[in-house]
């Protein structure tokens, strides 16, 4: 009787650990805002940041976008963020030695970045001159608004530290398509008209 008590609470333990893992995301509408940042001067090419905010959220210019990570996440920053466990995915661990969390994981997350290179169009650009480096700064805003589910988290405080960054960390889930009702509503028309000449975009690494 002992045993059999001391197995069922062994299997309940280990479903829902399972559970915890299995959680899914909603499906929500987000905006994603891609920035391209070159130097007329300079062998990098164009440095790419993507952030995030969701749909609803946009009620104001003062509306708050969130780092989104498209790739360089381990899988334990996978697991945790989508269980709401804060990451610095720019610190390594012993833990995040493994990046591989499946080719289905990756056909979904190269999907994604095809809809959002894709389907993007351009919001705000800005030139920069500086007269030191002899140089000009082209910086490009394009948003792309999606359809998906989204995992995020907190940034860890090595990462707060490093950076004085306090908001969210989102990673990509499923399930992703563009939303095209996102063109009609009242919601672009604040976006078209946020000014992002003062959004620090290279704040998280």
């Amino acid at each position: 009787m002992i045993k059999n008590k001391l197995f069922f609470l062994s299997l309940l333990l280990v479903l829902s650990r399972y559970n915890t893992l299995a959680q899914e995301p909603e499906i929500k509408s987000y905006v994603i805002l891609t920035v391209e940042d070159s130097f007329s001067r300079g062998f990098e090419g164009v440095k790419r940041y993507y952030w995030i905010i969701e749909t609803d959220s946009i009620k104001s210019l003062g509306s708050v976008f969130y780092p989104l990570l498209l790739s360089e996440f381990s899988k334990n920053n996978f697991e945790n963020c989508c269980k709401g466990i804060d990451i610095d995915p720019f610190v390594l661990t012993p833990a995040d030695s493994v990046f591989d969390i499946g080719s289905g994981y990756f056909k979904e997350s190269e999907y994604l970045s095809k809809l959002i290179f894709s389907k993007r169009k351009r919001t705000q650009q800005i030139i920069k001159e500086w007269t030191l480096k002899k140089s000009k700064e082209l910086i490009t805003f394009y948003i792309t608004p999606i359809k998906g589910k989204f995992c995020y988290s907190g940034f860890a405080k090595t990462g707060r530290w490093r950076t004085g960054y306090n908001g969210k960390i989102f990673i990509p889930y499923s399930t992703f398509e563009v939303n095209l009702d996102f063109w009609r509503s009242p919601q672009l028309p604040i976006l078209s008209n946020i000014d992002f000449a003062n959004f620090k975009f290279n704040i998280v690494r």
